[in-house]
């Protein structure tokens, strides 16, 4: 798996990518969000704003990747009924390292293997979690 960790003065960015699959899930949460130790768990933004909900998510289910071409099917948690978290457990501030959890579900979407979905898609539920150690925070 490929981790991604970026803060910024705005927001703070952690992607997981997993190449030889076909996932890839981001987390963006506002600096104003974020504990000053960073330790929390924080909730995913859902289309509703819920309050303490605060990552925004991004999820993308690739179906085809040969060279030179990717299609895939793409969510937005706030364009979808997303339900999730990220949790940080552990910040190592002087190598900026970071360790924890994530989950997000999507309950009753189209099936996102379907590359041309019938005018009655499949309807299934999506559930992606994972584990982490030594994001590196740049």
């Amino acid at each position: 798996m490929k981790l991604i960790g970026r803060q910024d003065a705005k927001e703070m960015l952690l992607a997981f990518d997993v190449p030889e699959g076909n996932d890839f899930i981001s987390f963006t949460i506002p600096n104003s969000a974020l504990t000053p130790n960073l330790l929390g768990t924080y909730l995913v933004r859902d289309r509703q704003g819920s309050a303490g909900a605060v990552a925004e998510t991004q999820y993308n289910y690739t179906i085809l990747h040969v060279p030179g071409a990717t299609s895939g099917q793409l969510y937005f948690s706030r364009n979808n009924a997303m339900l999730g978290k990220v949790e940080i457990t552990a910040y190592d501030s002087q190598r900026r390292l970071l360790a924890g959890s994530f989950e997000m579900v999507m309950n009753g979407v189209n099936d996102p293997r379907e590359r041309y979905p019938s005018t009655t898609p499949a309807q299934c539920n999506v559930k992606v979690t994972g584990k982490f150690e030594n994001l590196k925070l740049e």
